[in-house]
């Protein structure tokens, strides 16, 4: 079965949206009322709960947790509010841990956030400047976070990991 996270614009505001097709039809709802202009990401955990990743017109970004059938809806902010939240990516872990990767245009920089801990707790993965537009993140066997992401410096496309136990960046070749 397919989920679908996606923003949908009406009147001008924009929605972040969910749509799945698990009975055979597709269903689609609202997930956040607010302006959602930054787009967003999803992920669907081995429990098949969806998580879900939007940033608002301020560029604050959101996170989502719920069922198929909408249950505990609440929307709630990862990063301090207002302009933390682009090029946003999420991934789950064997574990039902969610890590997510962005952008802060504040910083400049790669940032990733995860519930290891059972709160969100934010880091930066790569300290150079316009480092981490574009970002991709995924998850591999061993539960092992990698993304790939543009360094605008350099004009070059990186690659970070935790594999190694803390958040290593190198350039693709």
């Amino acid at each position: 079965k397919i989920h679908i996270g996606f923003k949908s614009s009406s009147n001008s505001e924009g929605y972040s949206r969910y749509a799945n097709n698990i009975s055979g039809e597709w269903k689609i709802e609202d997930i956040a009322f607010r302006n959602s202009s930054e787009g967003c990401s999803i992920s669907a955990d081995k429990k098949n709960n969806i998580h879900m990743i939007f940033s608002d017109s301020y560029k604050t970004l959101y996170y989502a947790s719920f069922n198929a059938n909408y249950n505990n809806i609440e929307p709630s902010s990862i990063d301090s509010p207002g302009n933390t939240g682009e090029y946003l990516s999420v991934a789950t872990t064997s574990m039902n841990k969610t890590y997510i990767s962005y952008y802060d245009p504040i910083d400049k920089k790669l940032k990733v956030a995860s519930d290891v801990t059972g709160t969100f707790v934010e880091t930066t993965v790569d300290n150079n400047i316009s480092s981490g537009k574009f970002s991709s993140l995924a998850v591999d066997s061993n539960d092992k976070m990698h993304i790939a992401y543009y360094d605008e410096a350099d004009f070059n496309l990186k690659l970070a990991t935790n594999a190694y136990g803390s958040w290593v960046s190198d350039y693709v070749h």
